[in-house]
């Protein structure tokens, strides 16, 4: 990720909505766009982890940003997708409800200090695009498992 407050013009993001909300991954961190499929339950999962998929022969964890944000708005339905994603390692799937579009960035700024509470780790900072703010995720911190958050 290009330093905070840089230019971030070479770098390219998905630009999505959830509740209602712009958000963005960068580019190389995308894998795949997909209709929302059968999620298999896990029990005793955390809050925000939605469940199981099974992605192109791999079982892949599914997890809902509207829990792990807090948001409320349009649930699940069949209009939504899933955004799946890889960070080093770990491979989940996002669950979203709409793409916009693929965005640069002339310039990232931090995160606002109403985005510093305990969702502000998620983010490594914030992108204007029309006028609107778009959180950029920091998949670091939001693939983590629920069980490594808390110690």
């Amino acid at each position: 990720m290009q330093a905070i407050g840089q230019s971030a013009e070479r770098q390219s993001f998905i630009d999505f909505v959830v509740a209602g909300r712009r958000y963005a991954v960068r580019v190389q961190e995308l894998q795949d766009i997909i209709r929302h499929e059968e999620i298999t339950r896990v029990p005793n999962a955390g809050a925000h982890v939605e469940g199981l998929i099974v992605y192109l022969g791999r079982i892949v964890p599914v997890l809902n940003l509207r829990g792990l944000f807090r948001l409320h708005g349009r649930e699940r339905g069949s209009e939504g997708r899933i955004m799946v994603v890889r960070r080093l390692e770990q491979t989940a799937g996002l669950m979203i409800d709409d793409v916009k579009q693929v965005i640069a960035f002339s310039e990232i700024q931090p995160p606002p200090d109403s985005m510093r509470g305990v969702e502000g780790r998620y983010f490594t900072g914030v992108g204007m695009s029309a006028g609107e703010a778009v959180g950029l995720l920091k998949l670091d911190e939001v693939l983590i498992p629920e069980r490594e958050r808390i110690g």
